[in-house]
């Protein structure tokens, strides 16, 4: 194991930029991508689901009006701070997903600017043509890092949360995500029979409601244009 391995579930090590371990170079990260592909898919021949290095992942610095905008400097999965000052992102994988442009892009100026310490600031920057939003991060907890254990951390809130033991993305992270494939597909197909269900409804109860008023508008008599006969039946005189 290298120096830089031994880092990786030592905070106190980490620093800015870090790149990934030897253990998962990016080629292997390559190669991994195209497994998570056939899990989740593609849109426009884009991953919807994309494994990153997080030190890699960048937000939109927000910036005052008066001042030039230095881009997409600011890291995503924010540890903390160096000595210098600079931000310095957890070294872990984690995974994406892309967001279809019409979720955002409607309402993307909404929020854009506003005054803050007398000044306007623009806290996102232009609409992006492609836009990723957090899904988790792989890690392993072993009830010593923190409470939890598994690959799930759920006792802490935001950013002061336990980014766990280092760990290289493996089958356990695509189980991870075929569950919630398999999940979400349910979720999709129990919500497409609801709704076929309420329009059927709605159907049914349209063409009854139809028929009941082209019967009500009909002309018709009670009993004087009927006949009893012998077995008991009306029949039409």
């Amino acid at each position: 194991m290298s120096g830089l391995d031994d880092t990786l579930n030592n905070a106190s090590g980490w620093r800015y930029s870090m790149p990934p371990p030897r253990s998962f170079t990016f080629k292997r990260q390559k190669e991994y991508q195209k497994r998570i592909d056939e899990i989740c898919g593609t849109s426009d021949g884009r991953s919807i689901v994309k494994l990153v290095w997080a030190p890699d992942e960048l937000h939109w610095r927000p910036h005052p009006l008066d001042q030039e905008p230095e881009g997409y400097t600011f890291p995503i999965f924010i540890y903390g701070y160096d000595e210098e000052h600079r931000e310095v992102a957890a070294p872990r994988w984690v995974l994406l997903e892309r967001l279809k442009t019409e979720e955002y892009a409607k309402h993307w100026e909404t929020g854009r600017y506003s005054v803050h310490e007398g000044k306007v600031w623009d806290w996102k920057g232009p609409c992006p043509s492609e836009r990723y939003t957090e899904m988790w991060h792989h890690a392993d907890h072993n009830g010593e890092c923190c409470p939890c254990r598994g690959e799930v951390c759920d006792c802490h809130e935001s950013r002061d949360h336990c980014w766990g033991l280092y760990r290289d993305p493996d089958e356990r992270l695509l189980d991870r995500l075929r569950r919630a494939a398999s999940r979400i597909a349910a979720e999709e197909k129990e919500e497409t029979i609801n709704s076929k269900e309420a329009t059927r409804k709605t159907l049914m109860a349209d063409v009854s409601k139809e028929a009941f008023d082209y019967w009500l508008k009909q002309p018709r008599t009670i009993s004087s244009g009927l006949k009893r006969t012998p077995s008991g039946l009306y029949l039409l005189n």
